[in-house]
């Protein structure tokens, strides 16, 4: 499985690293290199402005005063309103990397530096001069741009404007990083692809014991599309960024990841598919859950391929352990092509739609989900054949079928007595563990934890008055409020705990921290939001008298 959830990653990683295989001998610079990826930092008085929201927010203004007492003296010979960078290109076979800073007066800086730090300062040909640091850092004035770098040869057809390079990255974000997967050149781009697709082909064999028929089906499926979304991800990616940001004015700060692909490649097509999503189960979206997780996709042909490899994996491994097992009944081999003909059928009808939610409350707990399906008749009908089918077994909790129908859902309960020695569990739900289960037409409902089965009505209720709304592909949000009132109630000798409860108790800011993943122009964005009441929580914390944080 580590193996598994590793590849999920791949073509993330094949996009941020392509720049970096470029290892052979330098050849003839051309006179003008497209950048393979730039870094960006916004102009000194965005960057304060930011420092300032943050020293601010959380309260620690000595943090704030401090930084700026140490950058104040090398920030007289910066031009605090222009950005600096770094740009990042292949020339011939060879990487070549510049930084560039607003600095109008460099010898003034070269001076201050020798002055402050000791660093010796040689002056070369051609107005290059070198700063005696490690191997050396060779730097050079053009126009009101320090351009530096640990070549000289670097330092030649320098760009007259290296803002236009970061494009429009400093005007975004504070901070940022992008490649130009398309300026990557084309032999880099092949060699990153089939270094990767032999690392995915070399881990991904069966092992001793494993069934070439079950195991080795599913792994060669596995590998085959994966090795085609790195292939596309590199060969049809356009731009990979990274970049972080303040919204003072909407009291948050956040990170974003985003992907864009070349107009009109496979690769877009395939983003295409997250574009109008829509969801019936708007019950979900409650304003008072600690957690809430919301998603909804169309599934695209290639997406469902691995879905329907995965569902026959599991079929035959099922069914082969039914087999061999003398003492199971073989209505259960029924049950299990039940259960997985309504997963192949929900796939190829190409939607998904998923929420979920987590109410917190002081020594109080209860989870609901609900997911959509293509049958649930069928799917019912699996689940009352497997209760009677473990009906009065040893360990297996008597199951109320249809004990309500509500809103056209088929309501099932049963309850888990919890062990004694489970105090925390019981204290939070009960002696026994509500269960309840929720079949209708199209979706299938759970929830557990005392009072989850009201929780969850009325999540089936709102999902109807609300009706189908567009949402986002993905989201994911955790209130942290709820959650550490919670988490004090059922520790409340956790210093950690109550120095968090306490800090909250004092903040007026929003507590949410979210991951939201929305399509753009050929493209995805997934962004990681902060509230300003978390960053005041973190910096009340930090000054607890027990050094939490």
């Amino acid at each position: 499985m580590k193996t598994l959830l590793r590849y999920l990653w791949m073509p993330v990683v094949a996009l941020v690293a392509a720049p970096c295989f470029a290892s052979h001998p330098a050849s003839a610079l051309p006179e003008v290199a497209k950048p393979v990826a730039v870094f960006s930092v916004a102009s000194t008085d965005r960057l304060m402005d930011d420092l300032a929201y943050f020293t601010q927010t959380s309260g620690r203004n000595d943090v704030g005063g401090i930084i700026r007492m140490v950058g104040a003296p090398f920030l007289e010979y910066i031009d605090r309103t222009k950005p600096a960078g770094v740009i990042i290109s292949v020339a011939g076979d060879e990487p070549k990397g510049i930084g560039f800073l607003p600095v109008p007066d460099l010898d003034g800086l070269l001076k201050f530096i020798k002055d402050k730090f000791g660093f010796p300062v040689d002056h070369l040909e051609n107005g290059m001069k070198k700063l005696e640091l490690g191997e050396g850092a060779y730097f050079k004035q053009q126009g009101d741009w320090l351009f530096f770098s640990d070549s000289p040869k670097h330092l030649v057809n320098l760009p007259e404007d290296p803002v236009k390079l970061l494009d429009g990255l400093n005007e975004e974000y504070g901070i940022s990083f992008r490649v130009f997967v398309r300026n990557v050149p084309p032999q880099f781009r092949k060699m990153l692809i089939d270094r990767i697709n032999n690392s995915i082909q070399s881990d991904l064999v069966l092992k001793p014991g494993d069934d070439p028929n079950i195991e080795g089906e599913f792994l060669q499926a596995f590998q085959t599309h994966f090795q085609n979304s790195v292939t596309s991800a590199v060969s049809d990616s356009e731009k990979v960024t990274i970049g972080w940001a303040v919204d003072a004015s909407g009291n948050h700060t956040y990170t974003d990841f985003e992907v864009t692909a070349v107009e009109g490649s496979p690769l877009s097509k395939q983003l295409d598919w997250l574009t109008d999503t829509r969801s019936s189960l708007t019950g979900f979206f409650m304003s008072d859950a600690a957690a809430t997780v919301r998603g909804s996709a169309r599934i695209s042909s290639q997406t469902a391929g691995i879905f329907g490899a995965f569902s026959t994996f599991i079929r035959k491994k099922a069914i082969k352990g039914i087999e061999e097992d003398p003492n199971a009944p073989e209505a259960l081999t029924e049950i299990v092509n039940a259960v997985l003909n309504v997963v192949d059928k929900t796939i190829s009808e190409g939607k998904t739609d998923v929420g979920t939610a987590v109410v917190l409350a002081p020594n109080s707990f209860k989870f609901v989900g609900g997911v959509r399906i293509a049958d649930g008749d069928t799917l019912a009908g699996a689940f009352e054949k497997l209760v009677e089918l473990v009906k009065g077994q040893p360990g297996v909790p008597d199951v109320d079928i249809r004990v309500e129908k509500y809103e056209g859902i088929d309501l099932h309960t049963f309850s888990v007595p919890l062990p004694e020695e489970e105090k925390d569990a019981r204290k939070v739900l009960g002696e026994n563990l509500d269960v309840v289960v929720g079949i209708g037409p199209e979706n299938l409902f759970f929830g557990f934890g005392a009072g989850s089965e009201t929780l969850l009505k009325q999540v089936i209720e709102d999902s109807l008055e609300n009706g189908e709304k567009p949402v986002p592909p993905a989201h994911f949000e955790l209130a942290i409020r709820p959650l550490v009132r919670f988490l004090t109630s059922i520790d409340p000798d956790n210093e950690s705990f109550s120095a968090w409860a306490t800090a909250l108790a004092e903040t007026r800011g929003g507590d949410g921290i979210s991951v939201t993943v929305t399509t753009i122009e050929n493209g995805l964005r997934c962004r990681f939001r902060v509230e300003e009441g978390v960053l005041e929580m973190l910096g009340k914390a930090s000054r607890s008298a027990d050094g939490s944080f």
